[in-house]
């Protein structure tokens, strides 16, 4: 998992690139972004990111017990 709370949306977006390389190095098939629920703009970018990523398979926000809609779950390819 990779938190990127209180980072800015670019700096968040060039975290979750790596993040996403190196699950995809290691055989990840499943990985986690804490974005936090205040305002939504990190979980919105990190959303319009992963929706244009050709690594990624599907994505959906937290279970309650993952962290709710403070994270988004990812499933690679």
């Amino acid at each position: 998992e990779i938190m990127i709370r209180h980072l800015t949306e670019s700096e968040a977006l060039i975290e979750i690139d790596r993040f996403i390389d190196k699950a995809l190095i290691h055989n990840s098939k499943i990985i986690k972004i804490i974005h936090g629920k205040s305002g939504g703009i990190l979980r919105k970018a990190t959303h319009n990111y992963l929706n244009n990523c050709p690594y990624v398979k599907n994505y959906r926000l937290g279970y309650p017990h993952e962290g709710s809609y403070g994270t988004t779950i990812i499933f690679l390819k």
